[in-house]
């Protein structure tokens, strides 16, 4: 049987490693901003802060519902509201949707981006991840703490 939809079965502690990446990703976007040189596309800095939001809608989908998306980026919106229903606000959807919808261009786009630009999805970004994280440490108490320690 072929799978019709874009979600796929994860394990159960799947959450936490998209949770160390999602953290990562919007670690790596905030330092770029505020150490920005002007040589650099602030583009690539956008491009961290979609894999945040990414990374943060496939932490809450395989917390609750044990899934994450993959290939459709915008399917990993309409997965996350339907797992939180009307728990995800509006503001959030939205905020989710304008960054990943903005995915193509800054990661494939000849456009040189602008650091202003970077800032407003920064801004986004960071009131996304407050939300989620808020939404982990409910479920997860503890889980703020979660200190992520390299292999190497």
């Amino acid at each position: 049987m072929t799978r019709t939809n874009t979600a796929k079965r994860v394990p159960e502690d799947h959450w936490k490693g998209r949770l160390a990446k999602a953290r990562g990703f919007l670690h790596v976007a905030r330092t770029a901003v505020d150490y920005h040189e002007p040589r650099h596309d602030p583009d690539a800095y956008r491009a961290n802060m979609v894999l945040a939001a990414i990374a943060y809608i496939d932490t809450l989908t395989a917390a609750i519902r044990k899934q994450v998306n993959q290939d459709d980026h915008q399917a990993a919106v309409k997965l996350l509201r339907a797992v939180m229903g009307n728990k995800l606000p509006n503001t959030i959807e939205n905020k989710l949707r304008n960054i990943i919808g903005q995915k193509d261009q800054v990661e494939y786009g000849a456009r040189v981006g602008r650091l202003e630009e970077a800032r407003r999805m920064l801004e986004d970004i960071e009131a996304v991840a407050d939300w989620a994280e808020q939404r982990i440490a409910e479920m997860f108490p503890g889980a703020a703490h979660t200190i992520v320690t390299s292999t190497e």
